[in-house]
């Protein structure tokens, strides 16, 4: 018997079309297995209105998909009107919960009002923490994010049941302003097709992954991922006679030559040992991702990146592929330096060279262990955490 129905609500594009989708999937899959039937509100860029007729069944869920805003005016309208959420929920008769992942902030303090007046329980699913630059908006859309993003981390969610809170940051935050908070990274289930993998010695030159989208060329400058400094590293390994392929998905040659001048001539150096490969599926990048010796990814500890926790390093071990990275987020509880990665120190440029040259260096054996031993690990199966919703969602 169905313990209830728990709503989840957020602008994940079912069923597996950005990383939110991936994260609730994982997360619903949980709630499932402790007897709760999870229904999902996503959103779509469809042009129906019409959000109950645009219900589909993934994964054995109930889906539903809300469209996006696309003018100023729908836009304000989606930061506060819940109706259509409303339509959704009072089809079924045994709601337990409803979940907010990264909601606007007005439309879940309605949520909020909605669920006390019913009787139900709300919880907010975090994952990022914003920093809102005002380069590419005017200043009317500048205020009104920046307001929503600082009332709903520092007020509303501090107004509700609890928090699912994505990496240490934010659950530190929330778990020390009293409020009951779980910390989830992003979770897969390790039973999934998408994720098996058979592993044999390759007798090749090492490959190395990036997938990702690491500036946004309309705000200057917003570098999320370093690119840049994995370009630098990787002229100075080359020259140094090692030899590697580095496989780059989600941007083009063209996008780094613009975002970066300076790296007109490492990339010409590097033109037969960088393949770009553009926007692609998540799927192809998985394949590929399986096929290759290890991914790599560096990062500045920003505010946001410290409150958020990057999918492609659960991805990356998931399927069996070890990680080489820098200490960034609270990757540093999951990644043991010879086993399932290797840190690179970006302190320096000396230093990024150094340790990815060490990196690379090791032999196809020793990579072949540390495939199997993040294969095996099974470290983001979502079933791992099925006793912490318990404690979280029951207690």
């Amino acid at each position: 018997m169905s313990k209830g129905t728990i709503i989840y609500i957020g602008a994940f594009e079912l069923p597996d079309k950005n990383a939110a989708a991936h994260r609730v999937i994982a997360n619903g899959k949980a709630l499932r297995e402790l007897g709760y039937k999870v229904v999902f509100i996503g959103a779509t860029k469809s042009e129906s209105d019409n959000i109950i007729a645009q219900k589909e069944i993934f994964f054995g869920f109930d889906c539903y998909k809300r469209k996006k805003a696309k003018s100023n005016q729908e836009w304000l309208k989606f930061l506060t009107d819940i109706q259509p959420y409303k339509e959704i929920i009072n089809k079924y008769k045994d709601v337990f919960a409803i979940i907010g992942y990264n909601l606007p902030a007005l439309v879940l303090l309605n949520l909020k009002k909605f669920a006390r007046k019913n009787s139900y329980h709300i919880y907010a699913d975090s994952t990022e923490w914003y920093e809102i630059k005002k380069q590419g908006n005017s200043l009317f859309k500048y205020l009104i994010r920046y307001s929503d993003v600082y009332l709903r981390m520092r007020i509303v969610n501090l107004k509700l049941d609890g928090v699912i809170a994505i990496s240490e940051c934010l659950f530190k935050y929330y778990n020390s302003k009293n409020i009951k908070t779980i910390q989830i990274p992003p979770l897969v289930d390790t039973s999934d097709e998408k994720w098996k993998n058979e592993f044999q010695y390759l007798n090749r030159k090492v490959q190395i992954l990036y997938a990702g989208t690491p500036f946004s060329l309309y705000k200057e400058p917003s570098y999320k991922d370093r690119i840049d400094l994995i370009i630098e590293a990787l002229y100075e390994v080359k020259k140094n006679g090692i030899s590697f392929e580095m496989l780059i998905f989600g941007i083009e040659r063209e996008q780094v030559e613009i975002n970066f001048p300076k790296l007109k001539s490492a990339l010409l150096f590097l033109e037969d040992s960088l393949i770009f490969y553009g926007k692609c599926a998540h799927l192809e990048v998985i394949k590929t991702l399986k096929s290759v010796d290890f991914s790599l990814y560096l990062r500045y500890n920003s505010k946001s990146i410290k409150a958020g926790f990057p999918t492609k390093f659960v991805e990356s071990i998931s399927c069996g592929i070890p990680v080489l990275t820098n200490n960034n987020s609270n990757v540093r509880d999951f990644l043991a330096e010879g086993i399932n990665g290797y840190w690179i120190d970006i302190s320096t440029k000396e230093k990024i060279y150094t340790s990815l040259k060490r990196a690379l260096s090791i032999s196809s054996e020793k990579v072949l262990e540390m495939k199997k031993a993040c294969y095996n690990s099974k470290t983001f199966d979502y079933r791992n955490y099925i006793e912490n919703f318990k404690d979280f969602i029951e207690t």
